[in-house]
């Protein structure tokens, strides 16, 4: 018997988990962009103000490094390599950026954002959901045995 393969299960949760994260990011972008093409304020759509069409811009290229990063971490998975370095990278990438961008989303759509016939609202709280889904990898909480206490002494990080 050979027993569960640890690292590789962990792996395949952090791919998972970023997947559903850039669906999500992804989801946001496609619905900001139309909506800030359509809103109109001052009399011209909101999508022509600079502001937001960097935002726009910078949600688009976030997504699609996301999905790169997403889709090198699940081929290695797949093809049977370990993955450990491409989940992990993409992990933090991807926790990183999907709260830009839900949070980005609400800026777009300002006051509508928040209410629930949108829902950005509902995708920013799930955004933060998910990246407090699993811890840092070996990161020591509280002076997890680093010697970084203070008493000094161990070669530990200090936190």
């Amino acid at each position: 018997e050979k027993g569960i393969d640890g690292a590789r299960l962990v792996n395949s949760v952090r791919a998972a988990s970023c997947a559903l994260a850039l669906g999500l990011a992804r989801g946001v972008m496609e619905l900001a962009i139309p909506y800030a093409k359509d809103r109109v304020a001052f009399e011209q759509p909101i999508a022509q103000k600079q502001a937001i069409a960097f935002m726009l811009a910078e949600m688009q290229i976030e997504v699609n490094s996301m999905r790169h990063l997403v889709w090198k971490a699940a081929s290695q998975l797949e093809n049977g390599l370990d993955a450990t370095r491409a989940t992990t990278l993409a992990q933090t990438y991807v926790n990183r950026e999907v709260m830009k961008i839900a949070d980005n989303g609400l800026q777009v759509f300002g006051g509508h954002g928040f209410i629930r016939e949108y829902p950005v609202e509902m995708w920013y709280r799930n955004a933060r959901a998910l990246t407090v889904n699993e811890a840092k990898p070996m990161e020591p909480r509280n002076g997890g045995g680093g010697g970084g206490g203070r008493g000094g002494g161990g070669g530990g990080r200090r936190w």
